[in-house]
C-alpha cells in the first residue's frame, strides 16, 4: 500500500493480519495504532490463516508475532550508527550478559533513536526507543523473565492516499508526482508515546507439567492530526479533501496462563496445552472527523489548512473485556504420524460510547473455534500434512448510525508438503489454501468502513531456502491467491501472482575474506483497485553489501528499488491509489563485542 510511517500495513493470505509481540495481543483500534520497533526484536514469527486456537482473537489472515530481545548467557553487544537518503539517521545500542558471576541472573538494554524524512513532501519521524529486561533463574525448575519498553514517536504523518485521476489515469496536466503531499505539514502532526511492562513465568512441577504465565500492561498516548485528500470535484483540476484528529489514550491488560504437559510411551509422545487468558482493554479519548473539510488542487497542493478549534472535538470511550479458554493436544506416532486437535472459547464484553452520535452500545460477543490436522513424516524428508483452522475476531468500532460492528469469523482448509531432504542444507514447502471469512469490512467510495458480507480466499504457496553451493544461498517464494468479496469481485489491493528471488554469496576463503553480497527481485502482478480499476504489475530489486572488517567492525549497505522505479503499488474501491516507495539507500558501521 505504498510508504507510511504510523502504520504497519500487512495482509497474509488476501486478508488482514493481527499483530502479537511475545505472545500477547498488541491492541490497535482504528487510529490507535501500535508500532514495534524492529531493533528490539529477536525474531518475527508468521502464522498464516485463523490461528484463533491459542492466541484468542485474530483475522482471518492469520497474525505476526514479535519476539522481543531476551538476556544471553553470554556477556555481549553492540553499537551501530546508520546513515542514509530521505536525511535517515540512526544510532543503537544492545548489550546483554549475566549480572551475577553465578549467571543466575541476566540482563539486557536495547536503545535507539532515529529519524527520517517521509516519502512525501513535508513528512518525518523522530523516534526514541529503551527496551530493559532481565532474565532470573530463582530456582533449577523455576524462571521468571521480566520485559519492558519505552518507545515515542514524532513527526508528520505521511498520507500516501492519492486519486486514481493522476496515478493509474491520465490527465490533461500529467501524472502526480508520487512525492506530492495532500496533506497540511505545517498543522498535521503525529505524537505518540507507548510503553510496556510485563513478564514470563516457568515452573517445571515434575517430570510431566510445567505451569507457564505470560502478563503484559500496555499504555499508548496518542495526539494525531491528519489531512487527506478524498475525491475529485470534478473539474480536473481540484479534489475535497478530509481531516481527522485523535487525542486520546489506551490502557491495555493481557495475562495468559497454561498447564503444558508431556509424555511418552514407546511408540507415542503426547502434548497437551490447556489454559485460560484475559484481555481488558479501554480507551478515552477525544476525536474530530470531517470527510469534506476543504479543496485542494491536485497537481499543485497549497499544503496549509484552517485549523480545528478544541470545541469542535467529541469524547470517545471503548472498553473490551475477553475472557478465553483453551484446550490443544498433539500426539506423534511411531515418529510416522503427528496428530493435532484443539478447541477454544471466548467472550467478549464490548462498550462504546460516542459523545458526536450520541450512542452507547454495550453487547456480549461469544465464539468457539476448532482446529485440527495430521501430518505424515516421510522418511525422505517429504512431509505432507492437512489442517483446518478458525478465527474469532470481536469489534469494538461503530459504523455511522452508532451500532458496533458484528464479530468476524473465519476458517480455513490447508492442504500442503514440506520437504527437507536430508542430504541438502535447505527445505522446500508448497501449499494450497482455502479461506472463508463472515461480516468482512469493506470501503466505502465516502471512505468510511462497512460490512459487507462474506469473502473468500483460496491460493497456492511455495517457499524455498538452500545452498546452491557452498557460498551461494537462494531464497525464492511464489504466491497465488484468488480473493473475492461477497459480489465475488476480486478483491481490491490483493494481486494474483507475487513471486520474489534473493541470492546471497559469500566471499569465505577468497582474496576479500568477509566479504558477502546479495541481490534479489520482488515482482507484484496486476491487481483490481475497484469494479473500474486494474492497477499494473510491477519489479523491483534490492541489493545489500556487507564487509567484516575485524572480528568486531562491520560495515554494510541495504538499497531497496535500486533503480527507483515510480509505479503504483496499489489502488481500492475506485477511490484511493497509493505509490509505491521510493529508492532506499541505508549505510551503517557496527562495532561488536
Amino acid at each position: 500500500m505504498g510508504s507510511d510511517n504510523n502504520t504497519d500495513w500487512f495482509k497474509v493470505r488476501g486478508f488482514d493480519q493481527a499483530t502479537y509481540q511475545d505472545g500477547l495481543r498488541l491492541y490497535r483500534t482504528g487510529y490507535y495504532q501500535w508500532l514495534p520497533e524492529t531493533y528490539g526484536l529477536e525474531s518475527v514469527d508468521v502464522f498464516k490463516g485463523p490461528t484463533s486456537i491459542l492466541y484468542g482473537e485474530a483475522p482471518s489472515g492469520g497474525m505476526i508475532n514479535a519476539v522481543s530481545k531476551r538476556p544471553t548467557d553470554e556477556p555481549r553487544g553492540e553499537f551501530e550508527i546508520q546513515a542514509g537518503n530521505r536525511d535517515h539517521r540512526q544510532l543503537g545500542i544492545d548489550t546483554s550478559g549475566p549480572v551475577t558471576e553465578s549467571g543466575d541472573v541476566r540482563y539486557r538494554f536495547v536503545g535507539l533513536y532515529k529519524e527520517r524524512d517521509g516519502d512525501l513532501d513535508g513528512t518525518d519521524n523522530e523516534r526514541y526507543y529503551f527496551a530493559p529486561s532481565l532474565e532470573w533463574d530463582l530456582s533449577d525448575d523455576t524462571q521468571l523473565t521480566l520485559l519492558s519498553s519505552f518507545q515515542k514517536d514524532d513527526g508528520v504523518p505521511v498520507n500516501s492516499f492519492k486519486l486514481p485521476y493522476g496515478t493509474v489515469d491520465d490527465t490533461p496536466f500529467g501524472k502526480v508526482d508520487p512525492q506530492t503531499n495532500y496533506g497540511a505539514p505545517d498543522y498535521d502532526k503525529d505524537e505518540r508515546t507507548q510503553a510496556t511492562l510485563g513478564y514470563e513465568f516457568k515452573h517445571q512441577l515434575d517430570d510431566t507439567w510445567q505451569f507457564e504465565q505470560n502478563t503484559r500492561y500496555s499504555h499508548l498516548d496518542l495526539n494525531l492530526r491528519s489531512t487527506y485528500v478524498l475525491g475529485g470535484t470534478g473539474d480536473g483540476q481540484t479534489a475535497s479533501r478530509g481531516h481527522l484528529q485523535r487525542d486520546g489514550e489506551i490502557d491495555s491488560f493481557t495475562i495468559d496462563n497454561r498447564m503444558v504437559g508431556k509424555w511418552y510411551t514407546d511408540r507415542t509422545e503426547n502434548t497437551l496445552l490447556f489454559g485460560v487468558d484475559y484481555q481488558d482493554l479501554s480507551l478515552d479519548g477525544k476525536e474530530f472527523d470531517s470527510f469534506g473539510y476543504d479543496v485542494v488542487d491536485i497537481f499543485n497542493p497549497q499544503g496549509d489548512i484552517a485549523p480545528v478549534p478544541n470545541d469542535q472535538l467529541t469524547e470517545r470511550q471503548i472498553n473490551k473485556d475477553q475472557l478465553g479458554l483453551y484446550f490443544q493436544n498433539q500426539l506423534r506416532i511411531d515418529d510416522r504420524w503427528v496428530l493435532l486437535g484443539g478447541v477454544r472459547y471466548d467472550s467478549a464484553d464490548v462498550r462504546n460510547e460516542s459523545e458526536r452520535e450520541n450512542t452507547t452500545v454495550d453487547e456480549t460477543q461469544t465464539a468457539t473455534s476448532l482446529s485440527g490436522g495430521v501430518m505424515y513424516l516421510g522418511d525422505n524428508g517429504l512431509n505432507p500434512y492437512l489442517s483446518y483452522s478458525e478465527s474469532f475476531q470481536p469489534e469494538a468500532q461503530t459504523d455511522l448510525t452508532g451500532a458496533v460492528f458484528e464479530e468476524i469469523k473465519g476458517e480455513q482448509w490447508e492442504l500442503g508438503v514440506k520437504y527437507a531432504p536430508f542430504n541438502w542444507d535447505g527445505y522446500v514447502t508448497a501449499a494450497l489454501f482455502d479461506i472463508e471469512e463472515s461480516n468482512s469490512f469493506a470501503t466505502t467510495p465516502a471512505g468510511y468502513q462497512t460490512q459487507e458480507g462474506e469473502r473468500t480466499s483460496t491460493g497456492l504457496e511455495l517457499e524455498g531456502v538452500g545452498y546452491i553451493t557452498d557460498s551461494l544461498k537462494l531464497t525464492a517464494a511464489y504466491t497465488y491467491t484468488d480473493a473475492r468479496d461477497a459480489n465475488d469481485d476480486r478483491a481490491a489491493l490483493i494481486p494474483k501472482h507475487m513471486a520474489s528471488a534473493w541470492l546471497d554469496y559469500d566471499f569465505e576463503g577468497t582474496a576479500v575474506d568477509g566479504l558477502k553480497v546479495g541481490a534479489g527481485i520482488r515482482h507484484v502482478g496486476e491487481s483490481s483497485g475497484g469494479p473500474t480499476i486494474e492497477v499494473p504489475s510491477y519489479t523491483v530489486g534490492d541489493a545489500m553489501a556487507s564487509y567484516d572488517i575485524n572480528d568486531s567492525w562491520t560495515a554494510q549497505i541495504n538499497v531497496n528499488n535500486v533503480t527507483d522505479e515510480e509505479y503504483v503499488a496499489s489502488c481500492e474501491s475506485d477511490f484511493w491509489c497509493y505509490y509505491g516507495e521510493s529508492r532506499s539507500v541505508v549505510g551503517s558501521l557496527k562495532y561488536n563485542w
